[in-house]
């Protein structure tokens, strides 16, 4: 044994001084660290201001658009106010040293009364003395948006299609426009036509449609619109239904949040009450039964097998009220793929920009006119606006319980959540540490025997001592490599904690309060030592990495297959998919390191293990057998059935 672990150290000894080693030391708590910090640097330093202009030939709108961008921004003053004196200021007697001290200190909680109260002034006011000594000065966030003057030569009388032509060359980059005495880039150009009044879009009620029996495809132009719940995301869809001269009924489909306009719609019809129609383009199919007036239809929208619920509405105003984004190409022409449409909607509010990457500015525009629209419609109703609002607050409690948890602690927080996905997380760094060593193992191996290394070493010590050592060299390597990226870990998170990323804090409660760091040691250990062996073997009858490679294939093909149901144990950690995989001993430490947040059942946790332990002992058993006639072979490398019986042979 003695031998075995001097080899053992000097595995240790030269893997250590190799510079991928390092590299991979301080390259994953990089990513880590930056996948935290990043978003954070980005949003704050690396976004531009976007200057863009705006007018408003109506006169009507400007101003709630304005009032609403203000309070957005406030919203983000609010924030790094708070961020501030959490840093800056020591915590009430009897609180946590994470708690907001904002909050504590009784200032505004929500932008309204943040605002009301004075806003950034009064908040420092009263934060100032409470104040540690030598604090830094606050610094506010900067704009992410800022509207600017419109160009001398645009004529703000003409009609849009004017203005935007006038405007096109500074949305291009051609010009640029004058900002406090410096030239910047135009980034949007918001026109509001003059009689946008006119065409805002209402339900038509049904009064109104058994008065003009209105019907699917009538006279002219029918607008229906709906919103379609898919999942996290809400899509707003528009079918536009046109009644042609020969009594033909055509349609086209709008996704307004997806920017996809005129969708031909390949067929509908009208079957009694029932409303049906085709998107063979996107094979997407709508049925839906229309109530007495013809107004509303309410049915199932159906795409590629799923079938969501959608209500469509008929709308008063045939024209399109939404704001209608128009990209300006830098080539000096306005792109019209085959879903836009080809000519701009001059009864719509329109929003120009090169950039449709980002919609931030043209959500936040369109949901202040829709907001200051339907409070203008509560008012001409006799509604009032106060009340709906407090009734569009009502809501019916809903908790999500475990019924695993503590009496008493059943809550489902976002830690719950966390602690359920931890386990993927772990299951990749397994896969990536096991695949690395494995890799360093084998390219060590051959590297030594085409050197004829192995051949000194062997005249000091048996195969035996040998594979041994290596084995426990390199393993000696993992481990130092995973315990560096898990103190990292716990360093990146503490020191982000109770800060600007809430996530961090979360992550680290998830991993001081469970086993995780012990599960996944356990079988990195136990799935090493069996993948070792199966690469002890391997490269101790390969005379060059080439050779190997054709061995390799097939196992990096094996260890695929964790990585493809990553994410899906843990939506059914414990159905049969999850459960068959913990019982194949390649794939043991993958899968149940990734059911190890959902209390598997008593026979999965000690079967699997046990059957896992007896594997790793039989494939160290035969990689030896492997290793001790394979290791002084040359020539051309044996197949697997031939390497399968040295394994067999009796000693």
């Amino acid at each position: 044994m003695k031998y075995a672990l001097l080899v053992a150290w000097r595995e240790y000894a030269e893997s250590a001084k190799a510079k991928g080693f390092w590299l991979g030391i301080l390259l994953i708590p990089a990513i880590f660290f930056l996948s935290i910090q990043a978003p954070i640097w980005l949003e704050q330093k690396a976004t531009p201001v976007r200057h863009f202009v705006m007018l408003d030939q109506s006169g009507s709108l400007r101003g709630a658009i304005e009032t609403d961008l203000e309070k957005a921004y406030q919203t983000r003053v609010l924030q790094a106010l708070q961020e501030y004196a959490r840093k800056n200021t020591p915590p009430p007697n009897g609180s946590d040293q994470r708690t907001n001290a904002a909050a504590n200190a009784g200032y505004a909680r929500n932008v309204d009364g943040f605002i009301k109260d004075g806003g950034q002034d009064a908040f420092l006011k009263k934060l100032g003395p409470r104040l540690k000594p030598g604090a830094p000065p606050f610094q506010a966030p900067r704009r992410n948006y800022r509207a600017v003057s419109l160009p001398a030569e645009v004529n703000t009388d003409a009609d849009l299609a004017t203005i935007a032509d006038q405007l096109k060359p500074y949305l291009r980059g051609e010009k640029r426009i004058q900002v406090d005495g410096a030239e910047v880039n135009l980034a949007a150009a918001v026109l509001i036509p003059r009689d946008i009044q006119s065409h805002i879009a209402r339900p038509v009620s049904k009064a109104a449609a058994t008065n003009s029996n209105s019907s699917v495809g009538g006279n002219g132009v029918d607008e229906w619109r709906g919103t379609l719940e898919a999942g996290q995301a809400s899509l707003r869809l528009v079918l536009k239904v046109r009644m042609a001269a020969n009594g033909m009924r055509t349609a086209t489909l709008d996704s307004l949040d997806q920017g996809a306009f005129n969708i031909p719609v390949s067929n509908i019809t009208t079957d009694g009450h029932i409303l049906r129609f085709e998107v063979n383009s996107i094979q997407g199919a709508y049925e839906g039964t229309l109530d007495k007036a013809g107004t509303e239809a309410v049915g199932h929208w159906t795409q590629t097998g799923q079938s969501l619920p959608l209500t469509l509405a008929l709308m008063q105003s045939a024209s399109t009220p939404h704001v209608a984004t128009v990209i300006t190409d830098t080539s000096g022409g306005t792109k019209s793929p085959e879903t836009r449409p080809s000519l701009v909607d001059t009864s719509a509010v329109q929003f120009w920009s090169v950039n449709a990457s980002d919609p931030a500015l043209r959500d936040e525009i369109e949901r202040a006119m829709n907001s200051e629209v339907r409070q203008r419609e509560y008012v001409a109703r006799g509604l009032d606006s106060k009340v709906i609002r407090q009734v569009e607050q009502t809501y019916v409690p809903f908790a999500s319980l475990n019924p695993k948890k503590e009496k008493g602690k059943e809550s489902v927080s976002a830690v719950d959540t966390i602690r359920q996905w931890a386990p993927s997380a772990f299951v990749y760094l397994l896969w990536l540490s096991i695949f690395m060593i494995v890799q360093m193992l084998l390219t060590n191996t051959i590297e030594e025997k085409s050197n004829r290394i192995i051949e000194v070493l062997l005249s000091s010590v048996t195969p035996g001592e040998l594979m041994i050592g290596k084995l426990f060299g390199i393993a000696a390597i993992g481990l130092t490599m995973i315990a560096a990226w898990m103190f990292a870990a716990f360093g990146i998170l503490s020191w982000k904690a109770g800060g600007s990323s809430v996530l961090a804090g979360q992550i680290l409660a998830v991993l001081k309060g469970s086993n995780l760091i012990f599960v996944f040691t356990l079988y990195f250990i136990l799935g090493y030592l069996m993948y070792a062996g199966f690469i002890l073997a391997l490269g101790s009858v390969c005379n060059t990495l080439k050779e190997a490679q054709s061995y390799m294939g097939v196992l990096t093909m094996i260890m695929m297959v964790p990585l493809m149901t990553m994410t899906f144990i843990p939506k059914d950690p414990n159905g049969p998919i999850a459960r068959v995989l913990s019982w194949i001993p390649l794939y043991t430490p993958f899968a149940m390191m990734n059911r190890a947040s959902a209390d598997p059942p008593a026979v999965d946790l000690v079967g699997t293990f046990v059957l896992l332990m007896i594997c790793t002992v039989g494939a160290m058993w035969m990689a030896g057998k492997i290793f001790r006639i394979g290791i002084l072979r040359t020539g051309q490398p044996p197949k697997i059935l031939e390497m399968l019986r040295w394994a067999l042979r009796k000693s």
